[in-house]
Order: C-alpha cells, then sequence, then structure tokens
C-alpha cells in the first residue's frame, strides 16, 4: 500500500544556533530593544544618583546612595529576568517606573517635564516590547 502523500509529514528543518537566533531576531527585536531601554533607565538612575549624592549635603547623600541602589538593581534585574519571562518584566518595568515618575511629579510637578522625550522615548519602547511579548506568550 503507498502512503497518501497528504498524510506524509515532513520533519522541520533543524537549524544551528546561530541561524536560529538570526531567524527569530525580527520577532524579538521589539523586546530586546525593550530590554535595553530597562538597562538604559538603570544606567540613568545610577548616573543621576551619583551627581546627585555629589551635590548633594552630608546628611542627605546616604538616602541618596539607598534610592539609586534600590532602583538600579530594580531595572537592572528586571532587564535580565526579560530573557525568562519577557512579558512579566516588561509590564513591571512599565508599573514601576510610571510610578517612580508620578511620585517625583508629586514631590516636584517640574520633574514630569524634565526630560520628557527621554521619558517618552523609554514608555513606548516598553509598551511595543509587551505587547510584542504578550503575542510571543
Amino acid at each position: 500500500m503507498t502512503p497518501n502523500p497528504s498524510e506524509e509529514t515532513t520533519p522541520a528543518p533543524q537549524y544551528d544556533a546561530a541561524t536560529e537566533a538570526f531567524l527569530n531576531s525580527g520577532y524579538d527585536l521589539p523586546i530586546k530593544q525593550a530590554r535595553n531601554a530597562l538597562f538604559i533607565i538603570a544606567a540613568v538612575q545610577l548616573v543621576s544618583g551619583i551627581i546627585a549624592a555629589a551635590q548633594a549635603p552630608a546628611e542627605t547623600q546616604t538616602a541618596i546612595w539607598i534610592e539609586t541602589g534600590i532602583l538600579t538593581a530594580i531595572f537592572a534585574g528586571l532587564a535580565l529576568w526579560t530573557r525568562k519571562k519577557a512579558y512579566a518584566a516588561l509590564l513591571t518595568g512599565l508599573i514601576v517606573y510610571l510610578a517612580y515618575q508620578a511620585l517625583l511629579g508629586i514631590i516636584n510637578p517640574l520633574n514630569l517635564l524634565s526630560g520628557i522625550f527621554f521619558k517618552i522615548f523609554i514608555i513606548v519602547y516598553l509598551i511595543i516590547g509587551i505587547n510584542n511579548a504578550r503575542d510571543r506568550q
């Protein structure tokens, strides 16, 4: 008995790791950009914390270092977590970023306008990454 051609299954092609990474790179690009946005937030927090601590009076430097360390660790940790759970990490990153910006806005409303283009850039990349990660789940 000859097999029916419509019933035959063709095995999926096997690719090496580099080829597989290249083939998936276009789909993961928004997630990678969002991950980079989280790393950028961490770096900006670190640099701005160092500058703020250098200019602050001695009695507030400890608080600035604690805030800087916590925020840098959170955003760097979320960026690393995107390799395992991209959707959860990016969504958490967006929520933490927006909450922190809201808190800064409550303390000083001018903070909301300071660096507005950078903030929009970060939020857009995070949202695009979240949408892509949700589709990928």
